[in-house]
């Protein structure tokens, strides 16, 4: 017989035994590795344990964060999981949810059961890696690695990229909200751009840092600047620094 229960990670146990788990899928939920690796309260483990063999494991992994953004990391949705996450869903309300196609279904189907809602805006995203050490950035004319005082410069930026690119066309954006994100952006990671005529045209940053891997998000381009090659600049200039700083 096997009991399965919800542990809020808490201690150094607790997140020492989720970066296991998530770490073989690492580079596909580096988001949630690094929520773990910075021992951050969003994260919750699903544990089993064999009452017969007394022997217990990681049936899963996720987080649920104050943005309401739900990350699954959860290999086999078994009724006993199914029940854990219903009751944890029960009265959490999610904006959005990331992951792998199979396990961002099955959470929409759990959502579905206890709401009777599905979602009015569904992406899949693609996954690119870069694994070569040689990198030379050229044409850095413009380039600005990106202080906090540039924070007037990126948001306007920032705003037409959160518009075409992250959010629905239905939902409303939150200028507070916004200026918050591209604050925390600013101070977090690493964010560069494109200067031109005094007003940003190009915008990159890493947006999630592991141990092993670095992502690289928020690549925004205004559409009467773009095939210029702007984009790669900002990214080759990511990518060399992160190898500069190893």
């Amino acid at each position: 017989m096997k009991n399965f229960k919800l542990v809020h990670a808490e201690n150094s146990r607790h997140f020492e035994l989720a970066e296991a788990f998530v770490l073989p899928k690492e580079k596909k939920y580096m988001a949630l590795m690094m929520r773990i690796q910075n021992h951050e309260n969003s994260v919750y483990l699903i544990e089993e344990f064999d009452l017969e063999k007394h022997i217990g494991k990681i049936a899963g992994v996720f987080s649920y964060n104050k943005g309401r953004a739900f990350t699954p990391c959860i290999p086999e949705f078994t009724e006993p999981v199914v029940e854990i996450l219903k009751a944890f869903l029960k009265d959490r309300e999610i904006f959005c949810l990331v992951g792998d196609v199979n396990g961002v279904n099955q959470i929409e189907n759990i959502v579905y059961e206890l709401r009777g809602k599905k979602a009015r805006d569904k992406r899949e995203l693609f996954l690119m890696e870069f694994q070569s050490k040689k990198l030379h950035v050229k044409n850095t004319e413009g380039l600005v690695v990106c202080k906090k005082n540039d924070i007037e410069k990126i948001m306007p930026l920032h705003l037409k990229f959160v518009r075409d690119e992250v959010l629905p066309k239905w939902h409303k954006i939150s200028p507070a909200a916004e200026l918050m994100s591209a604050e925390r952006a600013l101070k977090k990671f690493y964010l560069v751009a494109v200067e031109k005529d005094g007003q940003f045209i190009s915008k990159a940053q890493t947006n999630a840092e592991t141990k092993n891997y670095l992502q690289i998000g928020g690549v925004y381009t205004l559409k009467e600047f773009r095939n210029r090659g702007y984009a790669k600049v900002l990214i080759s200039q990511i990518v060399k620094h992160a190898l500069e700083n190893k």
